[in-house]
């Protein structure tokens, strides 16, 4: 079956109450959204066909005045040296910030590591989102 990956972690979602959507089912691209203490965030979850790959993309938790992408391209340098598990970018067309994370997974443990990786976004991008409203605004 393919991306048996992606219906594993929906099943451990669900045992964990966590509220989820196929934002495409055919490709089983899945999302979760989270409020945060400081912001909120949409996280979507790509698994390969062959189940052994795992890209998380997190957004909608900063969006970027559109005369300060030089700006926030020097405070995502920062960010990504703090932050080792996740890398920070500037989507200028879209005007925000987008978290990514990838993993290598194995489908008998895939639900969580996946569960570990959003647990540990959520936080990255909460700590990181004050970061960057003070290096913008400061």
């Amino acid at each position: 079956m393919a991306k048996e990956a992606a219906t594993v972690f929906t099943a451990y979602l669900d045992s964990q109450e966590v509220n989820w959507s196929w934002q495409n089912e055919e490709d089983k691209l899945i999302r979760v959204g989270w409020k945060l203490e400081n912001t909120k965030i949409a996280m979507f979850f790509f698994f390969d066909e062959d189940n052994t790959n795992l890209h998380i993309v997190g957004r909608d938790f900063l969006n970027m005045p559109s005369d300060k992408f030089e700006k926030m391209c020097i405070i995502s340098n920062e960010v990504n040296t703090k932050f080792r598990w996740a890398k920070f970018t500037v989507d200028k067309d879209d005007e925000e910030v987008l978290c990514e994370m990838d993993a290598v997974i194995q489908l008998d443990s895939c639900a969580e590591e996946a569960y570990e990786l959003m647990v540990r976004m959520t936080q990255i991008v909460d700590e990181a989102y004050a970061i960057y409203m003070k290096g913008l605004w400061a």
